[in-house]
């Protein structure tokens, strides 16, 4: 499974990093730091072209440039991207833009790595490989 991390803040995306190491994480965990990089990214443009296609967005509210609202509904938009999860990362998801479309899951900030793994588990088509201690 590929993870795609849209972070502005590079103490969030150290911390997400780390703590998802930490718990055995094996998947590829990719990051950009606005939203026109991750639409460059789901759409191979630029530096990108050889990107990897997301399975999990784990996607800041508050970015700069373009919001992660408004990113998660070019994503919506768009049905190639219909099986792709999206998890929203904030500490106010009330901030989001009346009239937007949901995230599939809600993740609290700073990253709390139990919330970010039930809400992978919970999607269901999706896979999180992990090294299991005997």
């Amino acid at each position: 499974m590929e993870i795609l991390l849209v972070e502005d803040n590079p103490g969030d995306i150290l911390l997400t990093i780390e703590l998802l190491k930490d718990s055995k994480v094996l998947n590829a965990i990719h990051v950009v730091r606005d939203g026109p990089l991750a639409l460059d990214f789901l759409y191979r443009r630029g530096e990108y072209v050889d990107s990897p296609r997301p399975d999990l967005i784990l996607l800041d509210l508050q970015l700069p440039t373009l919001k992660g609202d408004e990113v998660l509904a070019r994503i919506r938009a768009d049905e190639q991207f219909g099986d792709v999860a999206v998890a929203i990362a904030t500490t106010h998801p009330e901030l989001m833009a009346p009239g937007m479309p949901l995230p599939d899951a809600f993740v609290g900030k700073p990253i709390d790595l139990p919330q970010l793994l039930k809400v992978v588990a919970e999607v269901s088509h999706l896979g999180l490989a992990l090294v299991r201690h005997s």
